[in-house]
């Protein structure tokens, strides 16, 4: 029989779903639990007793009758309030005024409690400082500055934490008053970041960890990067993010130069876009950028995937992750040829694949093991299931070619009649996951039809 502490390391591995990448360098997030770790808990008592401080370390409550569960269990004396660490409450919890008092009863028997993740826009007053106030919470986590209620410059807001905030240069006032208030962000997103200059080098954002900006049709200066970073030690990821393709057809920052000089050279220019590149420091003290994240997006007239995914590998040997969509792309591939390239990408940790499934040659022609169960005869979800076949066969040969692999999402789409692009259409969509030391996929896609 296995001792306590092994069983204790196996659970904790298998206890929770793997959670999209781009949560990662938050460095806390809600967790949500297995099916395995559901099944290991009713095995017997000593299972059980292993696997209930995982099974309510993260609670989430979504409306009023689970807060009345959550304080019937405080008033009997229930081992499970003292087992919250995460606690997690929703939109439609927050609607009903009757959910307030309930909160601010529960809260004190919630003795381990450390973060609350208030997924809501914007909470009332009380309910909000209630919240901050619980001694033994050090994070209370809201999605935006958008969220806050009305009269929080009064409060103290060091616990509080802005997953994602979005401004638009030079309007920083009421975020300004959020940081002399104490408040820490991981996400800044900057619109029209063309008319930074050096002013917005000192301004200081507390606990920042990612830059996102917003570029359109006129030139970014960054000389305002340096004494910016120096202010943010944390700052590790910066992204110049072009949806509407506009800038990279006009502009080429310093970081791109000899990429974009090599599609030149290589005819490939005309076969693609860019609409995001990553950027991320060499160390944490360093002044120096590399491109680690890209996004291209090909052109109808596009037939060099396997060239434009070999430029880029070798023009960015640190990229870790890779976004290419397919959607207006013409030619066909062998799938060998396109996980031979992939695998080129020794430092690649997270890929997203769009409109792949129909640019490969032998993808609707292999007679594919449906992973789904299909109670029905319906064409089009056979053929989304074969589609999702297909990728997780896919995303098994990478993960044994890329040591680094950790996540892929796919977003695909195909048509009842698929050659004449006619009939009823299939949407697959959704994450696949890496398991570190077996390299097995895990995780299910999304699947949608027409009616």
């Amino acid at each position: 029989m296995l001792p306590d502490e092994l069983l204790h390391s196996t659970v904790e591995y298998i206890a929770y779903t793997p959670e999209p990448p781009d949560c990662d360098f938050l460095g806390f997030h809600f967790k949500s639990v297995s099916p395995a770790l559901l099944s290991l808990s009713q095995v017997n008592r000593r299972m059980r007793r292993i696997c209930v401080p995982f099974l309510f370390s993260y609670l989430r409550v979504v409306n009023v009758a689970e807060a009345m569960k959550l304080m019937d269990l405080c008033r009997t004396g229930s081992i499970i309030p003292s087992l919250i660490r995460v606690l997690l409450l929703s939109a439609s919890y927050y609607a009903q005024k009757e959910g307030h008092k309930i909160l601010r009863q529960v809260l004190p028997c919630l003795h381990h409690l450390s973060c609350i993740h208030l997924r809501i826009p914007r909470p009332s007053i009380d309910l909000f400082t209630t919240v901050l106030e619980q001694p033994t919470v050090s994070t209370v986590l809201m999605r935006s500055l958008d969220n806050l209620p009305g009269g929080f410059s009064k409060l103290n807001l060091s616990k509080l934490v802005l997953k994602h905030t979005s401004v638009a240069f030079p309007r920083f006032s009421t975020l300004e008053t959020c940081i002399r208030r104490g408040a820490r962000m991981a996400s800044l997103d900057i619109h029209r970041p063309d008319l930074l200059d050096e002013s917005f080098g000192p301004r200081i954002f507390t606990g920042l960890q990612e830059l996102n900006l917003f570029v359109c049709y006129f030139p970014v200066s960054f000389s305002w990067l340096p004494a910016f970073a120096s202010g943010h030690p944390s700052l590790n990821k910066m992204w110049l993010l072009d949806d509407k393709k506009h800038y990279f057809d006009r502009h080429t920052p310093y970081f791109i130069h000899s990429f974009v000089e090599g599609c030149h050279r290589q005819e490939l220019s005309e076969c693609f876009d860019i609409t995001r590149v990553g950027l991320s420091r060499v160390n944490q003290s360093s002044q120096e950028w590399r491109v680690t994240g890209m996004t291209i997006v090909t052109k109808f007239a596009s037939t060099s995937l396997i060239e434009i995914l070999s430029l880029i590998c070798s023009s960015f040997p640190a990229i870790e992750v890779l976004s290419f969509d397919l959607d207006r792309h013409k030619d066909t591939y062998h799938i060998d040829d396109i996980v031979s390239v992939l695998a080129g990408f020794s430092c690649l940790r997270v890929l997203y694949i769009s409109h792949l499934y129909n640019r490969i040659e032998s993808g609707r022609k292999t007679s594919w093991k449906l992973v789904r169960q299909l109670e029905t005869n319906d064409v089009c979800k056979i053929l989304a299931a074969t589609a999702e076949s297909a990728f997780l066969c896919y995303a098994s040969r990478l993960a044994k070619q890329i040591a680094s692999l950790s996540a892929l999402h796919i977003d695909d789409m195909g048509y009842e009649h698929e050659k004449s692009r006619y009939g009823r259409r299939w949407w697959l969509k959704g994450w696949l996951h890496v398991r570190a030391s077996s390299r097995d996929i895990e995780g299910e896609l999304r699947m949608l039809t027409d009616h």
